[in-house]
């Protein structure tokens, strides 16, 4: 029987696999290619001390802020050739609306208190991650559910503060992104996620499916 030490040393070559088969050799990019195509599109690389980043729950108040972020972030993905994943003003100001009555969403704050990026979290089932093609999840233990992380684009270590972030309140997550969000996909793989195959949302789109877990 295969301890979890054995199947910690099996997964990237798993992961690797799985993603040859899935994914179209253009979307294959590395490290270098994603931090070119931040270069190339104005992106800062300069890294965000995450000593200065704090996490808070999001009011009413900040959906302001909150929309303009989203709004950014999707004239970003459009020029980096991820035009699919946000489309018709997703997420709409109903969805955060809803998601900050449900006490999911949060947003990151610089050391001035200015919002520098917004997420939804929460411990529990995602629905859609109940079936799961082409792979298998690495546990069926409780989880952590991140959505709709986007940030300001001031540096580029607020997202993996935010996945860090996540991390310490389980050490159970599962993630999903767009076949094209290249920078993503780059930024989970360099956090210790696996990919574990495929995901359908409630309109058919299909997503890459993540999980890091604590071995």
């Amino acid at each position: 029987m295969s301890t979890k030490r054995d199947l910690e040393k099996q997964q990237p070559c798993r992961r690797q696999a799985i993603e040859t088969e899935i994914l179209p050799q253009k979307f294959h990019r590395g490290a270098k290619e994603c931090e070119q195509a931040y270069v190339e599109k104005g992106q800062p690389l300069n890294d965000m001390d995450p000593g200065s980043l704090s996490v808070r729950p999001t009011t009413v108040a900040d959906l302001p802020k909150l929309l303009e972020l989203y709004r950014r972030a999707r004239a970003y993905m459009v020029s980096v050739g991820n035009p699919t994943q946000w489309v018709e003003g997703y997420p709409s100001l109903s969805l955060l609306q809803e998601d900050i009555a449900q006490g999911t969403s949060f947003v990151v704050l610089d050391a001035q208190g200015v919002i520098v990026a917004g997420f939804v979290f929460w411990i529990g089932a995602e629905p859609t991650y109940s079936v799961l093609e082409g792979g298998e999840w690495l546990n069926e233990d409780p989880y952590g559910v991140i959505h709709r992380l986007a940030s300001w684009g001031r540096g580029s270590g607020i997202a993996s503060f935010v996945l860090q972030w996540c991390w310490e309140q389980i050490a159970n997550l599962r993630v999903d992104t767009h076949l094209q969000n290249a920078p993503m996909r780059h930024i989970l793989d360099k956090m210790g996620f696996s990919f574990c195959g495929r995901i359908y949302l409630a309109d058919g789109s299909m997503r890459l499916a993540y999980h890091k877990v604590l071995w």
